[in-house]
């Protein structure tokens, strides 16, 4: 083919049509080197022998020297034209498009990158890189010195990619589309023992990877949705036989406009059989059919221009009374629409919240695996733990604040101030190159902005629902789902090719789309103003069934982020699964769990959503125990399809629950009764994942302890919420009579 613009023949080592067999030791023996940064110690691990000699048979002759070939500063500067093999050992592992490093590439053209097997593309220049496990038998050459040795920690290895261009006329006739670009051996680049890579885990079975995985994601979830889909038929079919069961009931009752009209002397006025059935009679005739509450779909009413007039209940009667009486009553509450358009436009401004807050933090793995591997390789596990435990606690803590202040009516100035700080965040992350900065960026500035916005988007959904109102909360949590799976995806993609600071600032502009999106919606009418109210609401802290529920969130918060931070990890020292596949772990977990947010609270009508949410504790429980058996790649695969649905669960219901009367019985301090219960559950979130990394040993894979820390810590949270649960339902019950 002729030689594309720009660049000179020099730079194009020749002609590969032929599969190139590198040596053995090639794909056995790897070159170290030692170095400084900032007067620490350092060594970096290269494929081929790197700058110890023998390392020029590793690759393709050509007309450029080899010399200059495995130097840093030519990377990006040769290729190979026409090029149609990788060598032995070697996989297309990205594909060059358009003007790269000053090749003109063309519509007729196109060009891909090999790298050894189960390393990828890391877009610096040609480089690849991959990660060895721990355990792992390697032979190193360090100055000259070949020996062979047991690495006790992950060791990151770099190989010079080779870049391919060719032509549709370049092909030979009788070669397919399939056989062109492809690996001809099955050969790992780097274990000596056995001689296939292991990074590289095919299976006996014959599937594929994609194949494994689409039906480890399929399986469950189908399971799941017959499962509910069983489940709806039963109960819906027990209800009509309960409803038609159900006798009439004659009395009702008339709630007053002006309740202070009742007689001074409190007591509830009797009306005898005829005054009650004239009362029947002409409520009928003048009102119309019943129609059904919004706040218990359970009871009828019949409404007028003079009032609503519905079956009595307990909790009216004594209400009306406390008032005839002189008592003091809680502040008038406005109708709630229990939908609309402006209801649900809430729900679309919180979604975008939630991915600005919760898909940030759940897409932290991703982050965590490229601090870990590439950026901060001098920390700890524990401590680049810290920076997602940080910004978990700070989402949840700062609601604390941000509580009162939504009900005090600041709801336009809470929403514009996080947006901002979440942006503002993400794109100093983006410039980060130190611990330091990562931590004050991706963990204070982005927590704090996430944890002002997400407590009032939360209680402007639901001061604007009753019913609707666990799935209104459940469609809104979806953008959590989608924020870490779309992100984890992003970084992965784009991380190799345009490098960590623009992967970041594209993420940053997805953040600044969709605050702008939030702040339009939620801010087209001032919050509701009413009397100052202190930031903590002291009743609360005697309301046992209240603070029960607090304390056992705090322990699921303790448990919920040490699977999503570790799956990467975990995959790939202990599953030795490739740096993709570990990436697209959190993505699967998170995808699941968009179901789990939305599916169980189709329920609702006939479980109540605190029994949900205590059913997935449960079952979170078993799935960290079980977790412990996921030792190979299809196991891993539904294991993380099941907890990433029972982790959606846990994440939307508090917030649907915490409205409920037995917990919050005065509608008025909702924003302030969220914002302690978060406030009080994020001591968990701060303090569970840096435990979880003090317990984890990557040098041999071992994550035992904190499988079953996290699993213990879920059992007490499943024990602390049975008497909320059994409060919850004896007043739903008592309601319902």
């Amino acid at each position: 083919m002729a030689t594309p613009v720009n660049i000179t023949s020099y730079f194009n080592r020749g002609p590969l049509t032929t599969t190139f067999a590198p040596p053995t030791s090639c794909l056995q023996t790897l070159s170290t080197v030692a170095y400084e940064v900032n007067g620490i110690p350092q060594t970096t691990t290269y494929y081929g022998h790197w700058f110890n000699g023998p390392g020029e048979t590793c690759y393709p002759t050509g007309t450029m020297p080899t010399s200059l070939l495995l130097s840093p500063t030519y990377w990006g500067t040769y290729w190979y034209s026409p090029g149609l093999y990788c060598p032995s050992g070697w996989a297309t592992a990205g594909q060059l498009s358009g003007s790269w490093n000053g090749l003109d590439i063309t519509s007729s053209t196109s060009g891909a990158i090999c790298c050894p097997t189960s390393m990828s593309y890391y877009a610096s220049g040609h480089q690849c890189s991959g990660v060895l496990a721990a355990k792992e038998t390697v032979t190193l050459a360090a100055s000259g010195i070949i020996v062979t040795s047991t690495l006790s920690t992950p060791v990151t290895v770099y190989a010079d990619g080779l870049p391919l261009i060719w032509e549709a006329s370049d092909r030979p006739q009788s070669t397919s589309a399939s056989q062109t670009l492809t690996s001809s051996s099955s050969l790992g680049p780097t274990s000596t023992s056995p001689p296939a890579s292991s990074m590289d885990h095919s299976g006996s079975s014959g599937l594929a990877e994609g194949a494994k995985i689409g039906i480890g994601v399929g399986v469950p979830l189908g399971a799941i949705a017959i499962g509910a889909g069983v489940l709806l038929y039963f109960l819906q079919r027990h209800r009509k036989r309960r409803m038609n069961r159900a006798q009439p009931v004659s009395q009702v009752y008339v709630r007053q406009s002006k309740p202070a009209e009742l007689s001074s002397s409190g007591a509830r006025s009797e009306l005898d059989s005829s005054a009650r059935s004239e009362l029947d009679s002409s409520a009928r005739s003048e009102l119309g059919s019943p129609s059904t509450s919004p706040h218990n779909p359970g009871r009828n009413l019949l409404t007028s221009g003079m009032g609503t007039i519905e079956k009595a209940d307990t909790r009216s009667l004594q209400l009306d009374e406390a008032v005839a009486s002189g008592q003091d009553a809680a502040e008038p509450v406005a109708p709630v629409p229990n939908g609309g358009l402006q209801a649900w436009l809430s729900v679309l401004a919180g979604f975008c919240v939630f991915v600005n807050s919760w898909g940030l933090l759940a897409s932290y793995g991703a982050f965590q695996e490229y601090y870990l591997t590439v950026l901060l390789t001098s920390q700890s596990p524990s401590s680049i733990s810290w920076v997602g435990s940080v910004q978990a606690t700070l989402i949840v803590m700062v609601g604390v604040v941000t509580g009162p202040l939504v009900d005090s009516g600041y709801l336009r100035v809470l929403i514009t101030v996080g947006m901002i700080l979440v942006v503002f965040g993400i794109m100093m992350t983006s410039l980060a190159t130190q611990y330091y900065q990562i931590l004050l960026a991706q963990g204070f500035c982005v927590g704090i902005g996430g944890g002002i916005a997400y407590i009032p988007a939360m209680v402007v959904i639901s001061s604007n629902f009753t019913t609707k109102r666990p799935i209104a909360i459940g469609c809104a949590a979806i953008g959590s789902s989608v924020g870490s799976v779309v992100f984890p995806i992003m970084f992965r993609q784009l991380q190799p090719r345009i490098g960590f600071p623009w992967t970041v600032r594209s993420i940053g502009f997805i953040n600044l789309s969709l605050a702008i999106l939030a702040v339009l919606i939620l801010c087209r009418k001032p919050g509701k103003k009413t009397r100052a109210r202190s930031m903590i609401e002291w009743r609360a802290f005697t309301d046992l069934p209240f603070m029960l529920f607090s304390t056992s969130l705090t322990c699921v918060m303790l448990a919920y982020y040490i699977p999503l931070f570790y799956v990467p990890s975990y995959a790939r020292t202990q599953l030795h699964t490739t740096r993709s596949l570990s990436f697209y772990m959190v993505a699967i977990i998170n995808g699941a769990s968009a179901f789990g947010r939305v599916v169980p609270y189709f329920l609702s009508a006939y479980i109540p959503p605190i029994a949900i949410l205590c059913l997935g504790v449960a079952g979170s429980a078993l799935a960290m125990f079980t977790w412990i058996a996921a030792t190979n790649l299809p196991g891993f695969i539904v294991w993380a399809c099941y907890w990433g649905f029972l982790s959606g669960v846990l994440v939307t219901a508090p917030t649907a629950i915490i409205g409920h009367p037995a917990l919050c019985p005065d509608p008025n301090y909702l924003g302030t009764r969220m914002g302690m219960m978060w406030g009080i559950s994020s001591f968990g979130s701060l303090v569970g994942t840096p435990i979880a990394g003090a317990l984890v040993d990557l040098s041999v894979a071992d994550f035992l302890k904190a499988q079953v820390f996290a699993g213990c810590l879920m059992v007490g949270g499943v024990m602390l919420q049975l008497w909320p649960v059994l409060v919850v339902m004896k007043h739903d019950r008592r309601i319902d009579k």
